[in-house]
């Protein structure tokens, strides 16, 4: 039979446990404090040195001062520190569903055609145009040409020198002038001299859904020579296949890589599926998409 406190009736391993749990609790709030003093150094605004050092600091006193009293005290603090943090974790639970609920109900539904619908309306006018293709569809679909006797999988969203169709929750959609690439830029930008910049990601870089003079390549084009190779749609694996083939070439002081917490980790578990996508984590592999 296992001891028990001669005052509680508490198992000891119990009581033993309790004080290990508050103690190490408190020593983990302490390294947190001391890991975001060490990273920030003295760029730490206010309201950082609140939330990462001092809170966690107080916290930490808290716990071991906890850890040091009558085994009943330790027991029901953390009963209660249990009970603190389900809870939190219900309530973010229901908060996250709801916001989704919200924001699923108050998406704007497009009152036009869809953006295949304008690609054709405009071809009707004697436009090249074509619906932008997300990156996520032409892994799905593990698109292949046959070019000159060898299987290419392209990795952009749009033919070159085409109008682009990008957007279908505006009336008349948004869209854009596609370069030699198929990319969001004009075409001058592949032209002579090395760019400042390369912009990467997905919907965010490529400017879903916003007007040309407002994307951000647009806007850091107007201070820096940018490339933007944002595909929307496209994970982590088709992002560094776009790096490789086009950006790396080009050598840009600077590859601002946008990551989108929402999808990129789904999107890699299903790139890593696709071994035509895996094989750009050899050094040494390319398509050739630029020739």
């Amino acid at each position: 039979m296992s001891s028990r406190d001669s005052v509680t009736g508490v198992p000891d391993p119990v009581a033993s446990l309790s004080t290990a749990v508050l103690a190490g609790a408190a020593l983990g709030c302490a390294a947190f404090a001391t890991l975001a003093i060490v990273t920030g150094g003295g760029a730490l605004t206010a309201a950082q040195l609140l939330t990462f050092v001092l809170t966690p600091a107080l916290g930490a006193i808290a716990l071991g001062l906890l850890a040091a009293r009558s085994v009943s005290t330790r027991i029901n603090a953390l009963l209660l520190l249990c009970s603190l943090g389900l809870g939190l974790i219900l309530a973010e639970a229901v908060a996250a569903s709801l916001l989704t609920r919200r924001a699923a109900e108050n998406r704007p539904v497009p009152d036009g055609p869809s953006v295949g619908g304008i690609a054709s309306a405009l071809r009707e006018e004697g436009v090249l145009a074509y619906p932008t293709i997300p990156g996520n569809l032409l892994v799905d679909s593990n698109i292949g040409l046959d070019v000159s006797g060898r299987t290419i999988h392209p990795v952009n969203s749009a033919p070159a020198h085409s109008v682009a169709v990008l957007c279908d929750e505006v009336p008349d959609g948004i869209t854009y002038s596609s370069d030699r690439y198929g990319f969001n830029n004009p075409d001058s930008v592949w032209g002579g001299g090395t760019p400042q910049i390369a912009l990467v990601g997905d919907s965010y870089a490529q400017g879903l859904c916003v007007p040309d003079g407002s994307q951000l390549g647009t806007l850091l084009r107007g201070h820096h020579p940018t490339i933007n190779v944002g595909v929307r749609g496209a994970g982590p694996l088709q992002q560094l296949a776009i790096i490789v083939e086009y950006v790396a070439p080009r050598r840009p002081p600077l590859t601002i890589w946008m990551y989108f917490e929402g999808n990129d980790r789904y999107d890699l578990s299903r790139e890593e599926q696709r071994s035509w996508l895996t094989a750009y984590l050899g050094a040494e592999h390319s398509q050739a998409l630029v020739e």
